[in-house]
């Protein structure tokens, strides 16, 4: 559920065409994942760790906080003609929190992975290796993406941006500068609106 609202920001950056090819391609991508999984023996889940005692959980007026937040991102983003605009919006909702430090390292983790994979992806477009690596990096960086999301340090973003750079770069190595400033920008732009909605909670809170 963590992911369903922020792919639902990142599909406003596609046409209705290229968001209906998207989702057969995900469709497809999610029943090759189970063919996989079948040849691997089933097995107990772990055990689910703990809650911390007095822990912050979700509420219903973090709920409409996270929601006005990603309003808000696609609002300026339509605004300002941005290129892609759930760029943005997915920013402010995978970084936002109920818990203000959790919040804190998520928006720290995301803007130095997003640049951290944005220059490895520039630089290795740069170098211009054959197809073979750029196969092996494409496995390398979904790999690593599935393999660092339970990580309790955010660094997915790091393999997702080189994946979404090379796709881009690989066609027009040009646009290079372009795409990092775009690609930043929006990361930035939301990070901030999240740390906007999460101070006007902080303050409800001391104020109640």
């Amino acid at each position: 559920m963590t992911l369903a609202l922020p792919m639902v920001g990142i599909g406003l950056s596609f046409d209705a065409a290229a968001a209906a090819t998207a989702a057969a391609l995900i469709a497809l991508g999610g029943l090759w994942a189970w063919l996989v999984s079948l040849a691997w023996p089933e097995r107990e889940p772990g055990p689910r760790p703990a809650r911390p005692a007095g822990g912050t959980g979700p509420s219903l007026e973090y709920g409409i906080r996270l929601g006005a937040a990603g309003a808000t991102a696609a609002t300026i983003g339509f605004l300002l003609d941005l290129d892609h605009v759930g760029w943005a919006v997915a920013a402010a909702l995978l970084v936002m929190r109920p818990a203000r430090e959790l919040q804190r390292l998520r928006s720290v983790g995301r803007i130095v992975s997003v640049l951290a994979g944005a220059v490895a992806s520039i630089a290795l477009v740069r170098w211009d290796p054959g197809a073979a690596v750029y196969a092996i990096a494409i496995a390398g960086s979904v790999a690593a993406a599935a393999g660092t999301h339970p990580s309790r340090w955010y660094m997915t973003p790091a393999f997702t941006t080189f994946l979404v750079f090379l796709l881009f770069l690989t066609e027009d190595p040009g646009a290079a500068a372009a795409r990092f400033g775009e690609r930043m920008g929006e990361t930035l732009l939301g990070v901030a609106i999240a740390a906007v909605f999460a101070l006007a909670g902080s303050r409800r809170s001391r104020g109640g």
